[in-house]
């Protein structure tokens, strides 16, 4: 090599190790500035640490603690928690938490490579410090000065407190699901254990939970945690935690879930609910709302839940039930009750006949196409290929929408919903937050693609008693910080849906059905109340039955039903359901009287018309009994008045003699009566028929025929509601 080369290739290698040099030198800086700060003081208040640790903070509407809450005694010392159950958590959640300063640097450089791949800090590398840490003192955000901040209180919570007593507090802040803080009370509640009670499997179980607690959730999905928890039980075994005996006994082992309750814990479905909806409010997660120290503000009334309580021995033997009661003035939910984990939020079901008031009735008040008396036809119908029956296959051709609501008839719903336009009713369901998918003629009978939600469902109706304005359901009236700062009041804000006129036209009709309807087993309730009942199956069974009422202070829904569409009940939305709606307003009691809005007028309507499909308004000298009332949207009142009353008469009446037979005619008015009189010629006057309810024609008889030019008398007539014949225009014919 020349002597050029050489130098050229010593200029590169010092150049090389010039770079290296510098690098090494940031490196070391960069690393010396993060010790620095990792080690710098940080102003941790750690007393928040076993503050964290206790029960969720939350109220009920009379600002007392609720109940569950206040029983909540479950904090485990480190000596109390196993060091079974401490291993599980620490091989799924943090391996190297004995060794490590707070910071796991190995698990951080993994998860720093797989944010530079996805651009972003998804990963956080977090250990079960940096956890306590995050929970406690910081927020959810997903950035770089959060995550350093978080390191920093971890290597402080380290300097200040032992391993153990760190994994205590984070054993007793974990969120478990369905209300469940601490692993004790989360042992108790789906083992029936004590902590030193568990097994392998049931250990893992715990750990496999805290995760994703709305995913993998003991009583929702116990196949899912099962899964997981297998997962955790190989971790420990790989990481030496448990021995193969262990490890093969839990592999050929089952998770058996109990679901411990007691008659003190009725509001923990309610509650857990609340949480997540403040949660959600606040866009933090459970666990961190109660570590943070916030406080709940529910409207949790406790007469209301004892009372669904009282009524959830009704429920059909093959399934399950549940109940959910809104306060109408404050648009709030103040009772749930189930029997099995309800989050409401999810738990979606097809709603059946529930949803025609709403889709297709109040739409059509609302634009005047219907009103209550209108005639609608009930006959088997094809409706361009979607051709609805009616339950039992029984049909009663003309009826009134009145009828047709009250008694939850099919065929007039799907023609009401065709009449409005599918999209219109969708439209104003998506005015209530109910989405309905792809809309189709079925929409009118419940049926859409992914289900509503109870308190969607509710929600409706809630907005049928606050005169079409929709406010959506809460659970959570305020939530305040750990120091007593109110960071959340909810404020309502109502959009209207319906008219006033159209709401009470169709709770003027469910009141109906509440009386001798689908839902009559309400009928001996003696005060004003509203009622809808709805039904989803097939001819093998049926999975849905609804009942849905409301008084002016107050709406319910009932249901029970089969989940997993495998097995049926024998219930329909008129038994059961309907049943529980009678015991509990019959023990919270009446709500006042429906407020008759100043557009809505009583109009008495010609009953012959009406017959034949016309509303047609009867004048004001109407005998009662040729007349019927209903209530009519001023809007859209009848334009007609019939006036048959007011001017009787025989309209075209004639006489005609004809191969010997004399015949008198007239036009008879079904409305009326007619006397046909022959004038006396040398004699009193005779009469010759008494025409009633039949076509207006008088074929004389040889005896009654006269050889003498004679006159006859049509007098039309009919009776007052004293029983008094009041005389029309007496048309006279002569021979």
């Amino acid at each position: 090599m020349s002597k050029n080369g050489k130098t050229k290739t010593s200029i590169v290698t010092r150049l090389f190790f010039a770079i290296a040099l510098t690098g090494l030198i940031a490196i070391l800086t960069v690393a010396a500035m993060g010790l620095w700060y990792l080690n710098s003081g940080e102003d941790v208040d750690f007393g928040k640490l076993k503050t964290a640790a206790a029960a969720p903070k939350i109220y009920a509407a009379n600002g007392e603690l609720a109940r569950y809450c206040s029983l909540q005694d479950g904090y485990a010392t480190s000596d109390e928690i196993p060091r079974l159950v401490k291993d599980a958590f620490i091989a799924v959640e943090d391996k190297r938490f004995y060794s490590h300063n707070g910071i796991d640097y190995i698990r951080l450089a993994g998860a720093a490579i797989g944010n530079i791949k996805s651009g972003s800090f998804a990963e956080g590398g977090s250990t079960i410090t940096q956890q306590l840490a995050k929970n406690i003192y910081l927020s959810s955000e997903k950035s770089l000065e959060r995550k350093l901040r978080e390191a920093k209180i971890a290597v402080s919570l380290e300097k200040n407190f032992s391993k153990e007593q760190l994994l205590e507090y984070y054993l007793n802040m974990l969120y478990f699901g369905n209300g469940e803080y601490g692993v004790k009370n989360a042992a108790r509640r789906y083992f029936g254990k004590a902590l030193d009670e568990l097994d392998v499997l049931e250990a893992a179980a715990l750990a496999a939970t805290v995760k994703a607690p709305s995913k993998v959730n003991p009583l929702s999905d116990p196949d899912a945690l099962e899964a997981r928890a297998r997962l955790v039980v190989d971790l420990m075994y790989e990481q030496g935690l448990i021995d193969e005996v262990s490890h093969n006994k839990a592999e050929n082992s089952k998770i058996i879930i109990k679901n411990v309750l007691n008659e003190n814990t009725l509001d923990q479905i309610y509650l857990a609910n609340a949480l997540a909806e403040a949660a959600d409010i606040l866009g933090v997660d459970e666990k961190e709302l109660v570590a943070k120290g916030y406080s709940v503000y529910t409207y949790l009334d406790y007469d209301s839940l004892q009372a669904l309580a009282g009524c959830s021995d009704l429920k059909d033997e093959n399934g399950l039930f549940a109940a959910m009661t809104a306060n109408v003035e404050q648009r709030a939910i103040d009772a749930i009750f189930a029997d099995f984990t309800l989050n409401i939020d999810s738990f979606a079901r097809q709603s059946g006949s529930t949803l025609k008031p709403l889709v297709a009735y109040a739409a059509a008040f609302d634009c005047g196409l219907l009103s209550p008396a209108s005639v609608l036809d009930d006959s088997p119908t094809d409706f361009g290929g979607y051709a609805p029956s009616n339950y039992g296959n029984a049909y009663n051709g003309s009826v009134s929408a009145r009828y047709a609501l009250s008694h939850s008839l099919n065929v007039p719903a799907v023609s009401v919903l065709q009449s409005i336009g599918v999209s219109e009713g969708a439209a104003a369901l998506a005015k209530m937050d109910i989405d309905c998918g792809e809309p189709t003629l079925a929409l009118a009978l419940g049926s859409t693609e992914s289900g509503i939600t109870f308190d969607k469902l509710l929600g409706g109706y809630v907005t049928l008693a606050c005169d079409g304005e929709y406010a959506p359901l809460s659970l959570v009236s305020a939530i305040s910080d750990a120091d007593g700062n109110v960071v959340y009041r909810r404020s309502v804000s109502a959009k209207r849906v319906y008219s006033p006129e159209s709401c009470y036209l169709v709770t003027d009709c469910l009141r109906d059905c509440a009386k001798n309807g689908t839902a009559k087993k309400l009928s001996p309730l003696s005060f004003p109340i509203a009622a809808k009942t709805g039904t989803v199956g097939d001819d093998s069974g049926n999975n849905d039955a609804y009942c849905l009422a409301y008084t002016p202070s107050r709406a319910a829904l009932f249901w029970t039903g089969s989940t997993d569409y495998s097995s049926y009940i024998s219930q329909t939305g008129g038994g059961v359901p309907t049943m529980a709606a009678r015991e509990f307003f019959d023990s919270v009691g009446p709500g006042g009287d429906f407020a008759i809005p100043q557009g809505i007028a009583q109009i008495r309507l010609d009953t012959h018309d009406l017959a034949l499909g016309k509303l047609t308004a009867a004048s004001q000298r109407a005998p009662e009994y040729a007349c019927t009332e209903d209530i009519f949207d001023m809007r859209f009142l009848p334009t007609e008045i019939n006036l048959s009353f007011d001017s009787p008469r025989a309209e075209h009446a004639a006489i005609e003699t004809s191969d010997g037979a004399t015949t008198i005619s007239f036009d008879a008015d079904p409305r009326l009566n007619y006397r046909v009189i022959k004038k006396g010629f040398l004699t009193s006057d005779s009469v010759l028929a008494d025409i009633c309810d039949r076509d207006g024609k008088v074929t004389l008889s040889d005896a009654a025929r006269s050889m003498f030019p004679t006159s006859y008398a049509i007098v039309p007539y009919y009776l007052d509601d004293r029983g008094s014949e009041i005389i029309g225009e007496v048309s006279v014919l002569r021979q």
